[in-house]
């Protein structure tokens, strides 16, 4: 071979040494850019985490408070529960009341009923028995009255023979 070959060979590979080593430097460059843009992911991954995690905490605060709200209503329906039976038990018990309450109103409307009845029978009898009596009298007064009539009438016509 000769020297203008090998000139001309070794001038090829100058080249392509300065091309691979262009080629090279841009893809280092290429290769930084990469990596920028993975950090700013990588940046962009840790803040959606963090983000992650608060909304993680605030699930944890908002379970555990609906879980205290759970609590409570179960608590509250428990206490309905037991004021519910207490209204019952009292229902029934003024059920019950009311109902001898009535029977002993009926018992003392039927002894009351009967007492008056009894007494306005007496108390009529004893007005015919007034009302008779009061008619004798009246008869006996007039019987009476005649005879003082009699007598004065007698006693006016001895009067005048003296």
């Amino acid at each position: 071979m000769d020297q203008q070959q090998i000139m001309e060979i070794l001038a090829k590979i100058l080249e392509s040494q300065n091309q691979f080593s262009q080629n090279q430097e841009a893809m280092g460059r290429e290769i930084n850019t990469i990596n920028q843009k993975v950090n700013a992911m990588s940046q962009e991954m840790n803040s959606i985490n963090q983000k992650t995690n608060t909304m993680s905490q605030e699930m944890n605060s908002i379970n555990q408070k609906t879980n205290t709200m759970s609590q409570e209503m179960n608590s509250i329906n428990q206490k309905t529960n037991t004021m519910s039976q207490e209204m019952n038990a009292m229902s029934q018990d003024f059920n019950i009341k009311h109902d001898v309450m009535n029977k002993k109103l009926e018992k003392i409307e039927l002894t009351i009923e009967h007492d008056i009845a009894v007494k306005i029978s007496a108390l009529y009898d004893s007005r015919e028995v007034q009302k008779e009596h009061t008619l004798r009298v009246d008869e006996t007064l007039d019987r009476i009255e005649k005879k003082v009539e009699v007598l004065q009438l007698e006693t006016a016509s001895l009067r005048r023979i003296k």
